[in-house]
């Protein structure tokens, strides 16, 4: 599995989260108009599949985006840059 920097992680969730988010916003707005539909009489057959179909697909992103959050999170900073600061900022000891 390919190892990725934090900038990438961070990247992909708020990707994520926004896919997510346009996929609900979509499956909703898909349901809405087949129910619309349902009321006055027509049942509209890609409503009925599209619906859940993206309601779960953004459900799925959303979650995807947010355990890629939590990995970007404990995700330990950049070792040459710990090192580089310990170096220029060395522990003062007490005497």
């Amino acid at each position: 599995m390919k190892k990725r920097s934090l900038a990438e992680l961070v990247r992909n969730a708020q990707r994520a989260n926004a896919a997510g988010t346009d996929l609900l916003t979509i499956g909703a707005s898909v349901g809405a108009i087949g129910l619309a539909g349902a009321a006055l009489g027509a049942v509209c057959p890609a409503c009925v599949v599209a619906t859940p179909a993206l309601l779960g697909f953004g459900l799925v992103q959303k979650l995807r985006a947010f355990f890629l959050a939590k990995k970007a999170k404990n995700l330990p900073a950049d070792p040459r840059l710990e090192v580089s600061a310990a170096v220029a900022a060395p522990e003062r000891q007490n005497p």
